[in-house]
């Protein structure tokens, strides 16, 4: 009869994941997890069968994790923007994470994968926020993908980071100029719709369903 664990697979994977967390995946080897359960390696060959099967979970806990924080998007409005902001925030206060999750990713299509059903959901808020039919808010949310994740890159490579103001006001100007741009392109442009979107609070907590 095999050993029984000692440690359950979630406390393997959370001290796996907490080592990644500081000093990214390649630090997740076997002596180290051990020494962060306060035991030797043995345990975690009792529930994993190697680590690459421990790593694999450990990428799923971050990716898991990475849409709960990007979710809370929702509780703003408008909840396309902070959505964007929480990408980059995400890779500027957790830059191992951030590469672990997006290390594969080759561009806007294998992120909004890796993004899952919050991609659908954060379309629907650009629908609704700024009235474009769906392939419009699609285009919109690949665009975003593209200039959020560029300004990450510039932060994972120790490049001058925007201030929460300066983001804003960025990401509010590249939305607002595809708005117009597609606008025009409908033949409906609407320029109170515009100067409505320019004097709106940067974000505004959406009202708590009941």
């Amino acid at each position: 009869m095999p050993p029984r664990p000692k440690f359950t697979r979630e406390e393997i994977t959370q001290a796996a994941y907490d080592i990644a967390s500081e000093k990214g995946l390649e630090a997740v080897q076997a002596r180290e997890v051990g020494k962060a359960l306060g035991s030797t390696a043995r345990p975690i060959f009792t529930v994993f069968t190697g680590m690459d099967e421990l790593k694999e979970e450990v990428r799923a806990l971050a990716q898991r994790r990475c849409r709960e924080y990007l979710s809370g998007a929702f509780s703003f409005h408008p909840a396309f923007k902070e959505f964007g902001m929480r990408c980059i925030r995400y890779a500027v206060e957790k830059p191992h994470l951030y590469t672990m999750v997006f290390s594969d990713a080759g561009g806007p299509a294998a992120i909004k994968e890796i993004f899952g059903t919050l991609t659908e959901q954060v379309i629907d808020s650009a629908v609704d926020a700024f009235g474009l039919s769906r392939d419009r808010a699609e285009t919109l949310m690949d665009q975003m993908i593209v200039f959020s994740n560029g300004i990450c890159a510039f932060s994972l490579h120790g490049g001058e980071q925007l201030s929460e103001a300066d983001l804003a006001k960025t990401i509010s100007e590249v939305c607002i100029g595809m708005v117009i741009r597609f606008q025009i392109l409908d033949g409906h442009f609407r320029p109170e719709g515009v100067r409505a979107m320019l004097d709106q609070p940067d974000l505004i907590p959406a009202p708590v369903a009941p």
